[in-house]
């Protein structure tokens, strides 16, 4: 009986071990061939225009966010790296690339890859993976950015698969304030904000529902406080390759 302990222990701690998470050293020398000192990091030179302020003259990518996905029934490992390089009008710009990686024969290789354009990356590094219809993952990610005095946060819906994101859906928040204060606590504040919220609603079709919330608000004399102007809820099903709002219809 001890023996049989033992192994079952031993099984346990092996299945374990495999499903450790590469560390980023490991992942990063996988997909550059080598890491900076400390094994966080890559950096390489920036050979791009020089179209934003930056006083950069390379690139640091850096892994935001990694996780375990199954696709088409493969097992991948999902590594996100960004590369932030100068500021436009306080919106942040760079590079967010995605890498696929799986084990093989106990070593780590590199699969597949979503290299992005030199753009807006936003302020923030969320992400999530989570089931929009059967077999089907989306990947999840929040840009927020306060460039021009504005707040922008954006959670984008996209489909993911092994060399491509597509698009679905995204919800907004959004807010004005700080460019519309005016200039006494007696004036009419004229900014604008709303929120949304979204929650995936399971069923039994091959794509999931998505159900919006949404909030107005308004602002007393000076903007000193904010009131909620209106609420709703909207509902929206995916057809034709795109999500509609359902109707009564």
């Amino acid at each position: 009986m001890k023996n049989i302990l033992i192994v079952l222990l031993l099984l346990s701690s092996i299945a374990l071990f495999g499903q450790e998470m590469p560390s980023d050293s490991l992942i990063l020398k996988t997909i550059y061939g080598k890491t900076d000192i400390g094994g966080e990091s890559y950096t390489c030179e920036y050979l791009g225009e020089n179209i934003v302020s930056s006083y950069q003259d390379s690139l640091v990518f850096q892994i935001v966010f990694k996780s375990e996905v199954n696709l088409n029934n493969n097992d991948y490992i999902l590594a996100i790296l960004k590369a932030r390089y100068g500021t436009q009008h306080g919106h942040q710009f760079g590079y967010e690339d995605l890498y696929f990686l799986k084990t093989v024969q106990g070593e780590l290789e590199l699969v597949d890859s979503i290299k992005s354009e030199f753009g807006v990356i936003g302020d923030e590094s969320i992400y999530d993976i989570v089931d929009i219809g059967k077999n089907k993952k989306a990947l999840i990610s929040t840009f927020q950015s306060i460039g021009n005095q504005q707040f922008y946060r954006t959670e984008s819906i996209q489909l993911l698969e092994l060399n491509k994101l597509m698009n679905l859906f995204s919800v907004e928040k959004y807010s004005d304030l700080a460019w519309n204060l005016p200039a006494s606590e007696n004036d009419d504040c004229n900014a604008t904000s709303y929120e949304e919220t979204f929650e995936i609603v399971t069923n039994d079709s091959d794509w999931y529902d998505i159900k919006v919330h949404r909030v107005e608000y308004g602002f007393t004399k000076g903007c000193e406080d904010s009131f909620v102007i209106s609420e709703s809820d909207k509902e929206y099903k995916y057809i034709n390759g795109e999500y509609v709002e359902k109707t009564n219809e």
